[in-house]
C-alpha cells in the first residue's frame, strides 16, 4: 500500500514537472521495449542511461526530468525519488549534439524499459518552451532522424517490476 501511495505521489510531481512539455495527442507510448534481465535482488536505483546512434556517431542522451521507486529489503516500504530538469528547449547549447543522416538507433545502459515514445522541436524554437512538439513515429528500437535541427526528447517508462520501476526523459539535439 505504502508502495502504490509513493509511487502515485511521485507520478503525479512528475506529471506537473512535465507539463510544460505541451505533449499533445494521441497514446503517449508508442513501443514496447523487452522484458527486464534485472533481479529483484539488484533492483536499478534509478533509471539508466541511453545511448543514441546514427551511423558510426554515437552520443549519450541527457536524461532529464524522472521519477524512480525501489522497495527496500522486499518489504511493502520502499524509496522514492522525484528528479526535475529544464525543460529541453532551455538548454541551447547543452545538450549532446548527434550529427548524422538516415536511422537513429537506441540502446539502454541498465534494464530496457518496457514503454517509449518519441518527440521533438525544430530548433528555431530554441528557448520557446510553449511551442508544440511533434511525436516522431517509432520503428523498433529507433526512428529517422528528421533534416536539420532538431531538438529530440524520449520518454521512457519501466512498469514492469512489482519491486521498482519509474518514468524517465532524455534529450539530445540532432542534425540530419
Amino acid at each position: 500500500m505504502k508502495k502504490g501511495i509513493a509511487a502515485l505521489l511521485c507520478s503525479i510531481l512528475c506529471l506537473v514537472m512535465l507539463c510544460g512539455c505541451k505533449e499533445q495527442g494521441g497514446d503517449s507510448f508508442q513501443s514496447a521495449a523487452p522484458e527486464s534481465s534485472t533481479t529483484r535482488e539488484d533492483p536499478p536505483q534509478e533509471p539508466g542511461g541511453l545511448q543514441v546512434r546514427c551511423g558510426e556517431t554515437v552520443v549519450d542522451a541527457q536524461r532529464g526530468t524522472f521519477s524512480w521507486f525501489v522497495e527496500q529489503d522486499g518489504m511493502e516500504e520502499g524509496v522514492g525519488v522525484c528528479a526535475d530538469s529544464p525543460h529541453p528547449l532551455q538548454m541551447e547549447g547543452q545538450l549532446p549534439q548527434l550529427n548524422g543522416e538516415g536511422e537513429v538507433s537506441l540502446s539502454w545502459d541498465g534494464t530496457a524499459p518496457d514503454k517509449i515514445s518519441a518527440r521533438c522541436w525544430p530548433d528555431t524554437e530554441w528557448g520557446n518552451t510553449d511551442a508544440e512538439s511533434q511525436q516522431i513515429p517509432l520503428e523498433g528500437d529507433g526512428f529517422a532522424l528528421r533534416e536539420g535541427g532538431w531538438i529530440y526528447v524520449i520518454s521512457a517508462e519501466w512498469d514492469s517490476s512489482e519491486a521498482w520501476g519509474g518514468q524517465a526523459v532524455y534529450f539530445f539535439y540532432g542534425i540530419g
